[in-house]
């Protein structure tokens, strides 16, 4: 009895412990439309808890508090990790996602990359 308990314990434990995933859907950033095509800006990588996936943050200039953040279609896995700082090109599309904007400047996107590179 107390061997079925622990192992049922131990598996248990196990299964609550491992990492969450990433996830690897792209369908959604090309069935969105576009809403603005960029070239060489500069952002920051982070991972975006609600959606799963990691996502490129960019302060917009000559703003008090807007950020746009891009929930990244496709990012390379030398890049995969926070914190990362980035140039990058690609297209913004409409985010139907479920994350929310934390502080009243934020945007959420889907970015389809063109060109990624760390600074």
């Amino acid at each position: 009895m107390k061997t079925r308990f622990f192992a049922g314990l131990l598996l248990l434990s196990f299964t609550s412990c491992q990492k969450d995933t990433i996830r690897d859907d792209n369908s959604v950033c090309a069935s969105t439309s576009t809403v603005r095509k960029v070239t060489d800006l500069a952002g920051i990588i982070q991972f975006n808890q609600t959606e799963q996936r990691f996502a490129i943050s960019r302060y917009v200039p000559g703003t008090i508090d807007a950020v746009d953040i891009g929930i990244v279609c496709e990012l390379p896995k030398n890049l995969q990790q926070e914190g990362v700082r980035v140039q990058f090109s690609g297209t913004y599309r409409e985010y139907t996602g479920k994350a929310k904007p934390q502080i009243g400047g934020q945007k959420y996107y889907y970015l389809e990359l063109t060109e990624v590179k760390a600074n």
